[in-house]
């Protein structure tokens, strides 16, 4: 017990003494793009990973940018074909941003692998993986859980982070 006490006492010491601060959303517009930035195409195909298919049915797509501070630098909306393939055209291209699409399925959100384009170049592939769904929880394992206690303006908060995985090839939604 006494170790467990002076492992456990001074991480939530650290803990309480760290200030809070509130989280905002951006506002105003974003900064101005990079002299050297230009206009480029991105595009791709939602492939259902559960089935191994291109998903033949609508899907809400996004195309996201951020700069080296993870600041967002765009943000586009578009819509997959009937077979799957989506593009955005004259999108600002700069080898500092980091490119990802975002798919909406059958109610889930997905991103893809974030990408960047070198210098020059004027395309860029990026597949947004999608999952059928299912509301079993029998594939779900927690694997870790962290308390955090914390003083905020007089008050005691609770914060607690959860490490989950999930064994099968389907996303759990809608599962109580």
């Amino acid at each position: 017990v006494k170790r467990f006490l002076s492992i456990f006492v001074p991480w939530i010491l650290l803990i309480i003494l760290l200030p809070v601060q509130q989280a905002s959303a951006q506002h105003g517009d974003p900064p101005p793009l990079p002299a050297d930035a230009w206009k480029g195409q991105v595009s791709g195909k939602v492939v259902n990973q559960t089935s191994g298919r291109t998903v033949a049915e609508p899907v809400e797509v996004m195309l996201h940018a951020w700069d080296t501070e993870n600041q967002e630098r765009l943000m586009l909306n578009g819509k997959a074909d009937p077979n799957g393939t989506f593009s955005f055209e004259n999108v600002d291209f700069h080898q500092s941003f980091s490119y990802s699409v975002m798919a909406t399925y059958l109610g889930a959100t997905y991103f893809s692998q974030p990408a960047n384009v070198q210098k020059g170049e004027t395309s860029l592939t990026l597949d947004a993986q999608v999952y059928d769904t299912t509301d079993d929880l029998s594939s779900i394992t927690i694997d870790q859980l962290h308390v955090l206690f914390y003083f905020e303006e007089g008050q005691l908060g609770v914060t607690q982070f959860y490490a989950i995985s999930n064994s099968s090839e389907l996303t759990v939604k809608d599962a109580v």
